[in-house]
């Protein structure tokens, strides 16, 4: 019996600064999870944690102390999302495709939750640049799973930067937010909203190099095979 062929979008390129932990914890934890606990318990709980990154947002405007309990939903959720796929495929669940469209849409929208949070405890004048970054970053987005369309490989990391980093950066800004106050954001958000257009810009130039050559290989191959009289 033919084995269907793995998908490619279960095996993401991503290269992480913590890989050698990650690699372990997928490696380990798993077997440990308790039966009742399945893969698609840990994804929706994303969507939980979405909720709840909204809710914590609003009462900053009464005390920037829930500032460090977004950052705690964030750790949690690096790691039900890191365990999640590897309890499936420990498991043998089957949710291959299921877990790769759930997994990164309730990703997406637990960003969205973080920078649409802002709207309660930031001035109106902030608010253009928190759109910004939901676009930029949308594009990133939209460039991997495009870029995946046309190659079947799926990238989530470059030079090493991907979603363990972001969520690192986002931890290390509601620590920031609550130690000096939330006015630091003033500062820090039209930073931040540079240099994730900088980003955006990096990576679908990076895509764009990439399948430019590849399409240039296939044009010279194809031309190749109809001078010697060959089938492409």
């Amino acid at each position: 019996m033919k084995k269907n062929p793995l998908f490619a979008g279960a095996v993401a390129k991503h290269e992480s600064l913590v890989g050698a932990f990650e690699k372990y914890a997928v490696a380990t934890v798993p077997p440990r999870i308790p039966s009742f606990i399945e893969t698609y318990h840990l994804t929706n709980l994303t969507l939980v944690f979405t909720a709840l990154v909204i809710l914590f947002s609003y009462f900053v405007q009464f005390h920037r102390f829930w500032l460090l309990s977004i950052s705690a939903l964030i750790i949690v959720q690096y790691f039900t999302d890191l365990l999640d796929g590897a309890l499936g495929r420990y498991r043998s669940t089957g949710l291959v495709k299921w877990g790769f469209l759930m997994d990164h849409l309730f990703d997406y929208l637990f960003v969205v939750s973080q920078l649409f949070g802002m709207v309660f405890y930031l001035p109106a004048s902030l608010h253009g640049y928190i759109i910004l970054i939901i676009i930029t970053w949308g594009g990133v987005m939209i460039n991997s799973f495009l870029y995946f369309g046309a190659t079947n490989h799926f990238r989530i990391s470059y030079t090493k930067f991907g979603p363990t980093e972001f969520r690192i950066a986002a931890v290390l800004f509601y620590v920031i937010g609550y130690v000096f106050g939330v006015s630091v954001f003033t500062y820090i958000l039209p930073v931040v909203t540079f240099v994730s257009l900088l980003i955006m810009i990096a990576v679908i130039f990076d895509s764009h190099r990439n399948l430019w050559a590849i399409d240039m290989a296939v044009k010279n191959n194809t031309e190749k095979a109809q001078k010697t009289g060959k089938n492409p």
